[in-house]
């Protein structure tokens, strides 16, 4: 089946939503910012997105550091440090599951990567003893909050965090964060205070694109600590693929981090609230069981409940429905991806109406399944439920 014939994506996390009329404001100004990236010198542009965005993440100390380089998007950033820890021959330990195109990234670029999993960041008091058994690489790769669990691993709290940097500063590890999803953390305590008073060698990686539906416009942030943003190896790398960020979007999405601060994302979480209802409400009399995260993510971690199915023949077959979904064991990246076999992953950030008509579909979907007996499946079903929606 190709992407034509996708009835109801769930498979990618970028918002397809209305903007809020605050959001909508700042579209319809899309030419007054455009004459403003005319007239502004870039690094003006860039140091006040940088600061909008930070002061939105309520991480002050972050913009203060100027060590902030601006991307085109969190894979470029990734593909960025990837080669870069290439080039000092650094290998990895990652964290388990996590959006497989973070270790594949890695692994294209000639990096080793082990896996350390998830459940090793649960408990604050355990988090030093467990890093030190399950983390061979150079480097400690994390996710927090992490995608597709929404655990927040080491931004659970201060101590957790510190725990985290007593391991790292202890075994002379380098630490990868990735906080694509961090900004949606409510109380989110001052991360980039605590990495610059360790003296660890680090590198964190923000995003915009998951957070605002600015139809993939967005601008993603690597921040890197003194030791190594001063290699010149790094900013050679950086320069080789970033050359430039259009002035223009990163003038609206410090236009959008403004609002963001204003409202503390009250619309992308009341949309996310809302169609994750809807999903706990169609789906509870299905073998679909939500598995609750830590924090709010545009997520739905979603158990199989049957003996017999796998996340990747679930996938297969609501494929067959042009439902498409994100299987778990695409994201148990390790050596056992065999543990991601009862799960799926479903993206939230998108209108709730047409939301409620895919979940709607999901649902007659595994009815029309028959999973006891995993018959064949038919079509027409998925078409019938989509018309019986929408009218």
């Amino acid at each position: 089946m190709s992407e034509k014939d996708i009835l109801f994506d769930f498979y990618y996390g970028y918002p397809t939503f209305a903007p809020s009329a605050a959001q909508r404001g700042i579209i319809q100004r899309a030419g007054e910012l455009w004459l403003e990236a005319e007239s502004l010198p870039r690094k003006q542009i860039e140091h006040e997105c940088v600061v909008a965005f930070f002061e939105m993440c309520r991480q002050r100390t972050a913009h203060n550091i100027n060590r902030c380089q601006l991307a085109i998007s969190a894979s470029m950033v990734e593909s960025v440090i990837a080669d870069y820890l290439a080039h000092k021959k650094w290998s990895v330990s990652l964290i388990t599951p996590c959006l497989d195109s973070i270790h594949d990234i890695l692994v294209r670029a000639g990096v080793h990567v082990s896996p350390i999993p998830e459940e090793c960041l649960q408990k604050p008091d355990a988090i030093y003893d467990q890093l030190s058994v399950h983390v061979t690489g150079d480097c400690l790769y994390l996710v927090a909050p992490n995608n597709p669990t929404g655990a927040i691993t080491c931004l659970r709290s201060e101590d957790a965090f510190r725990e985290m940097l007593r391991f790292a500063y202890k075994h002379n590890k380098t630490l990868i964060l990735d906080f694509c999803f961090a900004s949606l953390v409510k109380d989110r305590f001052d991360a980039y205070a605590m990495l610059e008073q360790s003296g660890i060698p680090y590198f964190t990686i923000e995003d915009t694109g998951k957070i605002f539906p600015a139809h993939n416009q967005k601008v993603s942030l690597m921040t890197s600590s003194a030791e190594l943003f001063s290699d010149p190896e790094l900013q050679r790398i950086y320069l080789e693929k970033i050359l430039w960020v259009s002035p223009v979007v990163t003038r609206i999405i410090t236009a959008f981090c403004m609002d963001a601060l204003q409202t503390e994302h009250q619309h992308i979480l009341a949309v996310v609230a809302k169609n994750l209802e809807c999903v706990i409400e169609q789906l509870a009399e299905t073998p679909l069981e939500i598995v609750p995260g830590d924090v709010d993510i545009p997520f739905a971690w979603l158990r199989i409940n049957h003996p017999h199915m796998t996340s990747a023949m679930m996938q297969e077959k609501l494929l067959a429905y042009g439902i498409k979904v994100w299987s778990g064991n695409q994201l148990y990246w390790g050596d056992t991806p065999e543990e991601g076999d009862n799960y799926i992953r479903i993206a939230l950030s998108r209108d709730p109406d047409a939301f409620a008509q895919g979940v709607h579909a999901l649902k007659a979907a595994l009815s029309d399944m028959q999973l006891d007996s995993c018959k064949p499946l038919r079509l027409p079903v998925i078409q019938k439920a989509a018309q019986l929606t929408a009218s």
